[in-house]
């Protein structure tokens, strides 16, 4: 929309898809708005009304503080236009309101609108909107929107929106945004976003676009500058010096990325691609190997950590998994080999590595060949239990390779 305009949100009639959008200039003197054709004329005419309702609130100025209000809708109430200059204590709004503030209580059916600071309670069964502060517990039915600060505890069914920095915990069925630093928690059925953040998110979507200290935990964690933990599916961020990413992939700007080849007593060969951190990072593997005079692959997942003992010693603890495939049988049968390795690793240089070490294994399978649960060579076994349809073995191996960073 241009670099005029800072705010826009959204007021969404229950049944309506296709949402009213309204776009606040950036000075705040100017509102405009897009209306869908699928609104009805009845919804379209509260909206319009609501609409003006907040246009009048921008220009006016709260400078008496009351008891009490009471309109049916604006202005048809007990202050009647008058309400816009006065701050209440308590306000009851039949349809919607529009005051100069509020500092206790206010309860609305459709909407509750300030152009002054908000602190205590409101409750809205869609809409409460001011144009400063909101401190306190504010309940909307679809939005709670604040150009100012959002404090406290906001509760909206679908989105919590805050034009500054805000503190408290914001929850929301779809969204919940703050422009400039959330610290609290932010939790959300979609998405959560703040410019900074301290405290936490939760979500299926969290973003960051600051500097952040604290936790994302959802799907898809994005950070610029995250101190603390990120716990999702997909995680990403630009700095990972005090980052911690556990998820399937984690992608880090200056991040650990390696590429591995190893060898074992069961794999001849196994080719791994490793992305996050050195503390925590995912591992993607492929390998090959020989049972029976036939070739079986495997493909596999595994986590992995690199303790340094020193600049060039380390220790690298892994634990993976890789579905074996013999004899090309792409069938879903069960054959799985897990590792748990301790290694120790040297670097020969900043970019290339050697390691070797135990590794306890542990193989399971359904799949027979000449009536036996086998289709690798497992060299002798700790512990062997064979049932019905399924074997079960362990033992201690051994593993050993060069890594080449990234």
């Amino acid at each position: 929309m241009g670099k005029n305009y800072k705010y826009i949100f959204f007021l969404s009639p229950i049944g309506v898809t296709q949402p009213l959008v309204v776009i606040l200039s950036k000075d705040r003197k100017r509102l405009f708005m897009i209306m869908n054709n699928k609104i009805s004329k009845t919804m379209k005419k509260i909206a319009l009304t609501i609409i003006m309702a907040v246009i009048v609130a921008f220009g006016a100025s709260a400078q008496n503080e009351k008891l009490a209000q009471y309109s049916f809708f604006y202005p048809v109430g007990t202050s009647g236009i008058q309400s816009i200059n006065n701050s209440y204590k308590l306000s009851l709004n039949t349809l919607w309101g529009v005051n100069g503030g509020v500092n206790g209580f206010e309860l609305g059916s459709i909407a509750n609108i300030n152009r002054g600071d908000v602190t205590g309670g409101q409750v809205s069964g869609v809409v409460n909107f001011t144009t400063q502060n909101s401190n306190g517990a504010i309940v909307g039915g679809v939005l709670n929107c604040s150009l100012g600060s959002l404090d406290g505890a906001a509760f909206a069914g679908v989105v919590n929106f805050a034009g500054d920095s805000s503190t408290g915990g914001h929850i929301a069925g779809v969204g919940n945004f703050v422009i400039g630093k959330m610290e609290g928690t932010m939790i959300s059925g979609v998405i959560n976003a703040a410019d900074d953040l301290k405290g936490g998110q939760i979500s299926t979507i969290n973003l960051s676009a600051g500097k952040a200290k604290g936790a994302q935990i959802g799907v898809i964690n994005v950070a610029n500058n995250l101190k603390g933990l990120q716990l999702g599916v997909i995680n990403v961020s630009n700095d990972g010096d005090s980052l911690l990413p556990v998820g399937v992939i984690n992608v880090v700007r200056n991040g650990y990325y390696a590429l591995e080849l190893t060898t074992s007593e069961i794999l001849s060969a196994d080719l791994t691609f490793k992305m996050g951190v050195e503390k925590f990072h995912s591992m993607f593997r492929i390998g090959a190997g020989r049972f029976n005079n036939k070739n079986y692959f495997s493909t596999g997942y595994g986590i992995g950590s690199i303790i340094h003992v020193t600049s060039k010693q380390a220790f690298n603890v892994e634990a993976i998994c890789d579905q074996i495939v013999y004899d090309n049988n792409w069938d879903n049968n069960l054959n799985l080999l897990t590792h748990l390795n301790l290694n120790y690793q040297y670097n020969i240089t900043d970019f290339l590595a050697v390691k070797a070490g135990p590794s306890v294994k542990t193989y399971i399978t359904n799949q027979k060949v000449e009536g036996l649960f086998n289709t690798i060579d497992v060299p002798y076994t700790i512990v062997e239990h064979t049932g019905d349809n399924v074997k079960t073995s362990l033992w201690i191996g051994i593993n050993a390779g060069i890594t080449l960073s990234l």
